[in-house]
C-alpha cells in the first residue's frame, strides 16, 4: 500500500471513529429504556442510578463503527467496479 493511501486510510478510520463517538453516547442514553428492561429480563447490570452501565456505551460505539465500517467498505467496493 502506497503512503498516500495508508494516509488517506488512516484519516478515514479517524473521521469514523470521532464521529460515532458522540452519536453512540446519544443513542445509549436515549435507548435508557431498553437497557433497563435488559437489564430486568438477563440479570445482566446494565442500568445503574447514575444511568446505563459503561459496557452498554462500549457496545453501542461499537456498532456504529462496524456500521459506518461497513458502509465505507461497500461504497468503496462499488465504486471500485464502477470505473
Amino acid at each position: 500500500m502506497k503512503l498516500k493511501q495508508c494516509m488517506k486510510v488512516i484519516k478515514i478510520a479517524s473521521v469514523i471513529l470521532i464521529i460515532t463517538m458522540p452519536v453512540a453516547i446519544i443513542i445509549t442514553i436515549i435507548t435508557h429504556s431498553f437497557w433497563l428492561w435488559f437489564g430486568k429480563t438477563t440479570g445482566i447490570e446494565s442500568y445503574g442510578h447514575s444511568g446505563p452501565a459503561e459496557w452498554c456505551y462500549w457496545f453501542v460505539y461499537f456498532i456504529l463503527i462496524a456500521c459506518a465500517a461497513y458502509i465505507r467498505l461497500r461504497n468503496y467496493h462499488r465504486n471500485k467496479w464502477n470505473y
